[in-house]
C-alpha cells in the first residue's frame, strides 16, 4: 500500500511503516520488506497518520481505527509448515475428473500421475496452501521439470498454464515461500506425461524406417537392373560393330 501513515525505526535500524492496509517492516540494507496484517495478530489493518512512537524499552506503538497496536519488534514467531495441495486439472478449460478413460485415476489432491494424449497438451493446474488465514504472506512459484529451466514466480496466483507441450515425461512442482521466516518453504509435485501423436510414436517411426528401407532397396534394385541392361546394350552394340567390321574385311 502506498498510503503511508507513520514510520518508526527500531533499535536494530529496521523501519516499521504503518499504512491504510497493514504494517510493514523494511530492511534499509537489503531493501526487503515484510508485511503484517490483522491475521498476524494486529488489532486491525488501518492506521492513523503520525500515530506512532517507540517506548523506552524498545517496543513500538501504532494507533489505528482498532485502537493501539503494541509489540516488541525483536519478537520472532514460530515457524509454521503449511502443506500444498493440487486442486483442479483443466484440459482446454474443462475440469478433468477421475474415471475410466480419464487422464487421472484419482482426485488431483491425491497427486495421481497425469497421462495426457497428444490432443490434451494444453492444460491448467491449480493449487493452494492449506491455510487461508496466511494467504496475504504466502507467495507461490512453480516449474515443469523437463520443460522449464527455472522457477516461475507467480505471487498470490494459484494456477499454472501450459500450451502445446511437447510429448515427454515431466514433473510439475509448486512451492510456497513467505517474505519472513514464519512460514517454512514447502513443496509438492505431480508427474505429467504427454503421449506423442500416432504419427510420431515409436511404432510409427518403425513403419517409416521400414518404408524407407524398402524404398531404398527398390531404388537400388532398379539402379542395378538399369546398369545391367545398359551394359548388355553396350555389349550388343560392340559385338554388332565388330561383326560389321569383319564382314567389310571379308568383302
Amino acid at each position: 500500500c502506498t498510503d503511508i501513515s507513520s514510520i518508526e525505526e527500531d533499535n536494530k535500524g529496521f523501519l516499521w511503516i504503518s499504512t491504510l492496509y497493514g504494517l510493514s517492516r523494511l530492511d534499509p540494507k537489503t531493501l526487503t520488506y515484510t508485511n503484517y496484517f490483522a491475521t498476524d495478530g494486529l488489532g486491525g489493518n488501518q492506521f492513523y497518520d503520525r500515530a506512532s512512537c517507540i517506548l523506552s524499552d524498545g517496543r513500538l506503538v501504532f494507533g489505528g481505527t482498532h485502537g493501539l497496536t503494541l509489540f516488541n519488534p525483536e519478537y520472532k514467531r514460530d515457524t509454521t509448515r503449511i502443506p500444498i495441495v493440487f486442486e483442479n486439472l483443466k484440459v482446454h478449460n474443462k475440469i478433468m475428473v477421475p474415471g475410466k478413460g480419464s487422464c487421472i485415476d484419482k482426485v488431483l489432491s491425491c497427486c495421481p500421475d497425469i497421462h495426457l494424449n497428444h490432443k490434451q497438451n494444453s492444460f491448467n493446474i491449480s493449487f493452494s496452501a492449506l491455510d487461508y488465514s496466511e494467504h496475504e504472506r504466502i507467495y507461490y512459484s512453480y516449474m515443469l521439470e523437463g520443460f522449464d529451466n527455472y522457477w516461475i514466480e507467480c505471487g498470490h496466483n494459484r494456477e499454472a498454464y501450459y500450451a502445446n507441450l511437447p510429448a515427454g515425461n515431466y514433473v510439475f512442482k509448486v512451492r510456497i515461500t513467505s517474505n519472513d521466516s514464519s512460514i517454512e518453504p514447502t513443496e509438492n509435485s505431480i508427474r505429467v506425461s504427454v503421449k506423442p501423436s500416432p504419427w510420431a510414436s515409436w511404432w510409427a517411426w518403425l513403419i517409416y524406417l521400414a518404408l524407407a528401407g524398402g524404398m531404398s532397396a527398390w531404388i537400388i534394385h532398379i539402379s542395378l537392373r538399369l546398369r545391367r541392361e545398359r551394359k548388355a546394350t553396350e555389349k550388343a552394340e560392340r559385338e554388332k560393330a565388330q561383326e560389321h567390321l569383319i564382314n567389310q574385311m571379308n568383302m
